[in-house]
């Protein structure tokens, strides 16, 4: 706990020793909402957007947080996540 609060204080400025089960408790619930819509015999509005937003937190704290290696990571999963969405965009517009 203490180095994510002290990388947390290099990136923002600010120490926050807390911060790590923050991002516990945003895992948690991306996992039982995607597990939710997954069940779900009809899909939720906003289930898709919520989603993307939920990804896109995860894969910046990726990047801003992680080591040199992980943008090289992330940055296929940004590729991959953009031609979902663009795939998702063709089916509706159909």
């Amino acid at each position: 706990m203490r180095h994510t609060a002290q990388v947390t204080r290099q990136v923002m400025g600010v120490e926050l020793p807390l911060s790590v089960f923050v991002n516990f408790a945003f895992t948690a619930l991306w996992l039982i909402d995607g597990v939710q819509v997954f069940r779900s015999p009809q899909p939720r509005q906003l289930g898709f957007t919520r989603q993307f937003i939920w990804a896109v937190m995860m894969i910046n704290g990726t990047v801003v947080f992680g080591p040199t290696y992980w943008k090289w990571i992330a940055m296929p999963s940004v590729v991959v996540l953009a031609m979902m969405i663009g795939r998702r965009i063709s089916r509706t517009s159909a």
